[in-house]
């Protein structure tokens, strides 16, 4: 194995049914992905052979043929990725003449991406492999949508976060959006309140005013673990935009940043980096 992936183990599965047929989940794509992390470490004919190898090892036939078919199709698709990135650039670079995202840009290479998805993979393979992220990206520009809309009062945007979270479908990820969205808006407040020089009591009130006292006791706690969480995401972002140099693209450098994601932060902590991420983009945009 690579140095990188040393003392470290497998991500991802693969499924099987009682057919020998292939099952495909999204864990097959993080199976993927964590010997494509590797990438630049070694070649890419070493990583081919290296995931074939393992399939084939622990997979009876036809799914392990199966397996080694998407893969294929999945490098594609990566490849296809790259040059995507290539013609759009950093869409987090880009905005407006006022300051915003362009949003029609965002959707216009969206749309993209899911046509290149179709060309390559089934409708099964595509809704597992990409609807989590798709689901975190929508809600990601929603809530930007929402922010940039300047017709809205600051009640009216909370109206709207909150109305489309409500109509999400209920599980997991739902959860994760509320929760987050609850944190927003405690983190709003208490970042309005450390500005104007609020004492931890009167922060402690504020909360317990939002939330059940345990909870507002809970919240103070978490402050030191908020700091905590800022300062691994500044390093993070740090490390991502190297990676990206390095890389010559996002695209290429995808693997690498979600090999460094594992490594940086939980499965909970990793679901929130983009909504934070957009957090602190605006407000360094409020600060300018």
């Amino acid at each position: 194995m690579p140095r990188s992936l040393q003392s470290t183990d497998i991500d991802g599965e693969i499924i099987i049914d009682d057919n020998s047929q292939l099952v495909v989940t999204e864990g097959l794509r993080r199976l993927f992905d964590y010997f494509l992390s590797a990438m630049g470490e070694e070649n890419e004919a070493t990583i081919i052979a290296r995931v074939e190898a393992y399939i084939l090892h622990h997979t009876p036939e036809p799914a392990a043929s199966s397996a080694i078919q998407i893969f294929y199709q999945y490098m594609t698709y990566l490849k296809g990725l790259d040059k995507l990135q290539d013609s759009y650039g950093s869409l987090q670079l880009q905005a407006t003449q006022a300051g915003k995202l362009d949003l029609d840009l965002i959707a216009q290479r969206r749309q993209d991406i899911n046509r290149l998805r179709q060309q390559l993979f089934d409708a099964a393979t595509i809704k597992a492999f990409f609807s989590g992220e798709d689901t975190y990206e929508n809600y990601s520009v929603a809530m930007v949508g929402i922010e940039q809309d300047n017709s809205l009062t600051s009640e009216q945007k909370q109206a709207s976060r909150e109305d489309y979270i409500s109509r999400l479908p209920e599980g997991e990820i739902k959860q994760n959006f509320q929760k987050q969205a609850d944190f927003g808006e405690l983190a709003q407040r208490t970042t309005e309140m450390k500005a104007q020089g609020a004492s931890k009591e009167e922060l402690f009130a504020m909360r317990r005013g939002l939330v059940v006292e345990a909870a507002a006791s809970r919240l103070a706690g978490l402050d030191v673990e908020e700091a905590n969480f800022d300062a691994r995401f500044n390093q993070y972002q740090a490390q991502r935009q190297l990676l990206i140099k390095n890389s010559g693209s996002a695209g290429k450098a995808q693997a690498q940043i979600d090999e460094l994601e594992r490594n940086q932060f939980n499965d909970t902590e990793r679901k929130r980096l983009t909504g934070y991420a957009e957090i602190k983009r605006m407000a360094q945009n409020d600060a300018n």
